[in-house]
């Protein structure tokens, strides 16, 4: 379990960098190690859910902050003064929590946030009401460097690997921020910190293995510190995902028909003809993580290699008959017709380099260069020959703070961004083409080639009013040739009447452009400049530190987001409407010594939906007379808990409950009575999500950890309750999670 720490009143800093083949960047972020002692006035920033005690027999140089940009703020904050609501996941945490990929952390610790399948593409994942059908609007960022797919996909690396034990804390920013991050934004952002070796040294191991949803995992890693600001550290990381078996994870529909080959479908039952285990790795190839990373006083560089992909399950309008697909009866006579499994695979090595330099007390300049290089290769129902696609980026980064007096805290910063694309794949696993247009109305378009420079400016001020009031104000311009200059703005006021409690008011901007092939096309075809995502964001938020060991936070929100997605009418992606919606969010976390319990609660209410004129979208049926999105449950509710039963043992458990989805059962009511069906009576695809974990942790020697995780538990009683949505379609099926087992070992060999 992580603290936040700011910088001490030398304004030194560590920028949290990286380097080796070649080099590259996005934001960055800062940490500060020091051998002073912590005074009283020096804040520390806890996350909520974090004990302070923990860290008393911790030398104050061993510890790394969640950096200034990772809270959502260019300027450094006290911990009561973030502008943002956010969660700070531990690496103790990750490892308590068993998780078995990115995605299910954030949904076991990240309040209001949710996941979702999807048949065309990877998993889903989305906060406060804003998914989207291709994951573009979030940052996943590791180390301050934004990772995301520029091309097609979104923040699509690392979310599917179990291999998590490089990871030193996770911090999800809820909300828009591209003020301080930059285009992609807006509904969260997703800052992943890596260790080093100022933070681990030594040697460890850890194996895992998964039982039912069968997997096997092994990851090592190293570090050495050599003196008080020089480092290196290594990791390696290996999988094999083999998923759950059909028999434990079975897909249903929500609506009876025969499919193409002849096999009958009932709704919500198991489908009667094989399909692939659930979570497979793409192709049953191993999926794989390794990190090197150091540290060299003012300048930290690494670099990171990740590779993994995911399997698909086939969606009903690959194998149904029209209505309910796209196919004529009998245009396939069996379903290896189809050719393998559809899925996707990606590999992505990125490298990084930078420097912080302190100009005088009062100002320091950082300075980042990093390059990436990100390739994926993606497979279609009935397809043999995989698209292969890659990007190439080459960036810079500066930004310089200054602090001239009491009142005010200043960041002025500069990016530049070269993207190149389709160029040839060096090969996943093997395929060797250039990037596809895969949205182009007329059709795919191999072979193109392009490059593009976006440049961009970005400032804050942090005005100290007085001890009680504080105002940021930011924003950030981004241009390129495909774009208009996008503007992000952002004002911030917090009042701290008291040292417990704090009021956080914040009005903002964010905006996201379309993803490049989009902007490629579009100029291609009419030769104008692509229309942006734009999220206008008000949010009123509480925080109140109720005694020692009770904390208690609340949001409010509302939003108005031009929606730019999919539109079925013209077969290609473009601005389908307006949707205005609020939501609320309560929170709170228990600790009393090593008991402690964590609860959320996330309500969010659609307002209204105006579609623009002729598009056709897969949101919600709201213009139609229903209510809700077809693609959020409207109330979600997480609770974990955890004690140390003895000196050997610790358990833990969680619990992730979407209370049903009304909108997904409204707009399929809309689309059988538009495909000229009748309406079923159905409840279970609509109905509750719950997912209950339990782990026991027991260390048999001095030197090795032991823990045994159960996963969606409450199955065993009722597999309905196990279910995860498909999202973005017009029938809504569905797939059940296994009830499942890991053990997973961690050896010290210090």
């Amino acid at each position: 379990m992580d603290t936040t720490w700011t910088r001490n009143a030398a304004g030194q800093s560590i920028f949290t960098l990286s380097v080796v083949a070649v080099l590259l960047v996005t934001a960055t972020g800062r940490a500060e190690i020091t051998d002073e002692p912590i005074g009283e006035d020096e804040p520390i920033l806890l996350a909520a859910n974090h004990s302070e005690n923990e860290y008393a027999d911790l030398v104050f140089e061993e510890l790394i902050s969640v950096s200034i940009y990772d809270t959502g703020t260019l300027t450094e904050v006290s911990e009561q003064m973030i502008p943002s609501a956010y969660t700070t996941i531990s690496s103790d945490q990750i490892w308590r929590s068993g998780a078995r990929s990115l995605n299910e952390l954030i949904d076991i610790y990240v309040p209001n946030t949710q996941f979702l399948l999807h048949h065309w593409e990877a998993p889903h994942l989305g906060a406060r009401g804003l998914i989207s059908d291709r994951d573009g609007q979030y940052l996943l960022r590791v180390n301050g460097r934004i990772m995301n797919e520029k091309g097609h996909y979104g923040a699509l690396p690392e979310r599917d690997l179990s291999l998590l034990g490089d990871l030193h804390q996770v911090t999800v920013v809820r909300g828009p921020g591209s003020a301080t991050y930059g285009p992609g934004a807006v509904s969260m952002v997703v800052n992943l910190t890596t260790e080093n070796g100022l933070l681990f040294q030594g040697t460890e191991v850890r194996g895992r293995v998964g039982a039912i949803e069968e997997f096997y995992a092994i990851e090592a890693k190293h570090g050495v510190k050599i003196d008080e600001d020089t480092a290196y550290y290594g990791y390696f990381g290996i999988e094999e995902y083999v998923g759950a078996d059909q028999d434990y994870a079975p897909f249903r529909m929500n609506n009876s028909f025969t499919t193409t080959f002849g096999s009958p479908v009932v709704a919500e039952n198991d489908v009667n003809y094989p399909i692939n285990p659930a979570n497979q790795a793409y192709r049953a190839l191993p999926r794989m993580k390794a990190h090197l990373h150091l540290n060299d006083g003012s300048i930290e560089a690494w670099v990171r290699y990740t590779r993994g992909g995911y399997e698909f399950t086939h969606a009903q309008r690959a194998v149904a008959n029209p209505p309910f697909g796209f196919q004529a009866p009998g245009t396939f006579t069996s379903l290896s017709d189809f050719g393998s499994n559809p899925g996707h695979g990606y590999q992505q090595l990125t490298a990084f380099i930078g420097y912080t330099h302190e100009i005088n007390e009062e100002m320091t300049a950082d300075l980042a260069f990093s390059y990436d290089l990100f390739d994926h290769e993606r497979k279609n129902f009935g397809g043999t020959t995989p698209i292969s696609t890659r990007e190439d980026e080459y960036y810079f980064r500066a930004v310089v703070n200054w602090e001239p007096n009491d009142e005010h805290k200043i960041a002025i910063g500069t990016e530049y961004s070269h993207e190149e694309f389709g160029l040839d794949s060096p090969g996943f696993p093997g395929i060797t083409s250039q990037f596809v247009l895969f949205d182009f109305p007329l059709g795919f378009a191999p072979g193109i080639r392009w490059a593009v420079d976006t440049i961009s400016v970005f400032g804050e001020d942090q005005y100290t009013v007085n001890e009680r009031w504080t105002v940021f104000s930011s924003i950030r311009m981004d241009a390129n040739r495909f774009n208009d200059t996008l503007f992000s703005p952002r004002v911030s006021v917090v009042h701290t009447p008291n040292e417990d409690e704090a009021w956080k008011f914040m009005a903002s901007r964010s905006v996201r452009m379309t993803f490049a092939e989009e902007q490629k096309a579009n100029d291609i075809l009419v030769g104008n400049h692509s229309q942006p995502e734009i999220l206008d964001n008000l949010e009123l938020r509480y925080e109140r530190q109720q005694d020692e060991n009770l904390s208690l936070a609340s949001s409010v929100y509302f939003h108005a987001l031009d929606v730019v997605a999919w539109d079925g009418a013209a077969s290609q992606v473009g601005g389908i409407g307006q949707m205005k919606s609020i939501g609320i969010e309560l929170e709170a976390t228990y600790e009393d010594g090593p008991t402690f319990v964590t609860a959320s609660h996330g309500y969010h209410y659609l307002i209204n939906f105006k579609p623009a004129p002729g598009t056709s979208q897969l949101l919600t049926a709201e213009p139609f007379g229903g209510e809700d999105l077809a693609v959020w449950s409207p109330n979600i509710t997480k609770v974990i808990v955890g004690t140390q039963l003895n000196e050997e043992v610790l358990v833990d458990a969680s619990l992730r409950v979407y209370w049903g989805f009304p909108g997904a059962e409204d707009l399929d009511t809309v689309t059988r009575l538009t495909d000229g069906l009748s309406a079923l009576n159905l409840s279970e695809p609509y109905g509750i999500n719950a997912y209950l974990n339990f782990g026991i942790q027991m260390e048999p020697r001095e030197n090795v950890t032991l823990r045994v995780d159960g996963y969606n538990l409450l199955g065993v009683i009722d597999e309905a309750l196990n279910k995860r949505n498909f999202g973005f379609g017009d029938y809504h099926d569905y797939r059940i999670q296994a009830p499942a087992v890991a053990v997973s070992v961690k050896i010290d060999l210090n």
